[in-house]
């Protein structure tokens, strides 16, 4: 009896929406605790079974979407706060393109070209702060230089160089 009054007192909100949410059912579980959930699809496609309270809270803890809006509002975040580099070059990096915060990042990303020509996924804090220079070909060029020097006649301590 009292799982068909569960149903009963919330069936009439099949069909409505509520913030990003469409109820498509009301499902009642476990008589003896009283349990009733709402099988809920929010406006990006994502279908979630929730409580009741999760949608209806007074107090500004409800949900208002699977987390789909999060997301782009972070996205709209991060544009607004580096999209003035878009194209500039930092070091030996030309930023492509911003990539926000997502399941394979956590922070912010920029997608940069190298002087070399490589591209590469670039924190934006080490393009910002100058630990990431490049992809590494300037290390490389550094120690070409370096092993192509002749040291003939030099002295390293006791160590003379005699030949190259």
């Amino acid at each position: 009896m009292r799982k068909i009054d569960s149903y009963e007192k919330y069936k009439h909100l099949i069909g409505t929406k509520i913030n990003e949410w469409t109820i498509l059912d009301v499902v009642v579980r476990n008589e003896e605790k009283h349990r009733t959930y709402l099988l809920a699809q929010c406006s990006c496609g994502e279908i979630k079974e929730m409580y009741i309270s999760d949608i209806f809270q007074q107090t500004g803890k409800e949900k208002k979407d699977c987390g789909c809006g999060h997301r782009k509002r972070l996205d709209k975040a991060v544009f607004e706060k580096y999209g003035y580099l878009l194209g500039t070059t930092i070091n030996g990096w030309t930023i492509l393109k911003i990539l926000p915060p997502n399941d394979k990042h956590k922070k912010t990303y920029a997608l940069c070209l190298c002087r070399c020509g490589a591209t590469k996924e670039v924190k934006m804090n080490y393009l910002l702060n100058g630990k990431s220079k490049d992809c590494g070909c300037g290390r490389r060029e550094t120690l070409s230089k370096m092993r192509s020097k002749d040291l003939a006649g030099q002295r390293f301590g006791k160590l003379l160089v005699i030949e190259k």
